[in-house]
């Protein structure tokens, strides 16, 4: 934020962010004034972002609305066979754990459980000799992220 009137950065004055017009939080402009306020959009889609600084006794209110396009990640899915225990391990493209995303296990096209990965982005399930079999790990996708898949 820079005063119109000389030029110079207006630190300390606190900036309200909408989405979609819904207000999600302020923040206070740095000595810079820099604005910055994190926010992590729950899908992919179009969003409008609209920034509000209400007028003072010394300076008059301002406001700015900027579009983006938020999209899909993709997703990477490791498979870990160890004798009979299957460990799937669902991460973004960045390295990120996923959690709480359904993991599909096929053998010959044929859907043999599910499971639901934990914090740390896994799921294990056990299968008899799973070291013999061709198992299929799947992670479908959702609003977030694209699937992916992987085979034993």
């Amino acid at each position: 934020m820079i005063d119109k009137s000389n030029g110079i950065p207006m630190a300390n004055k606190t900036i309200d962010f909408y989405i979609n017009g819904i207000y999600i939080g302020s923040a206070v402009a740095d000595q810079n004034g820099v604005v910055k306020l994190n926010y992590t959009f729950k899908k992919a889609g179009n969003y409008q972002i609209f920034t509000k600084f209400n007028e003072i006794e010394t300076q008059y209110g301002s406001n700015a609305t900027n579009h983006t396009q938020v999209v899909k990640l993709p997703t990477i899915t490791e498979i870990v066979v160890e004798g009979n225990k299957i460990t799937v391990i669902l991460t973004d493209e960045y390295g990120n754990l996923l959690k709480n995303k359904e993991i599909i296990f096929r053998e010959n096209g044929v859907v043999n459980g599910t499971g639901i990965t934990n914090i740390n982005g896994q799921v294990t399930i056990y299968y008899k000799d799973a070291y013999k079999y061709k198992i299929i790990a799947i992670f479908i996708g959702d609003e977030k992220y694209y699937g992916s898949s992987d085979i034993t």
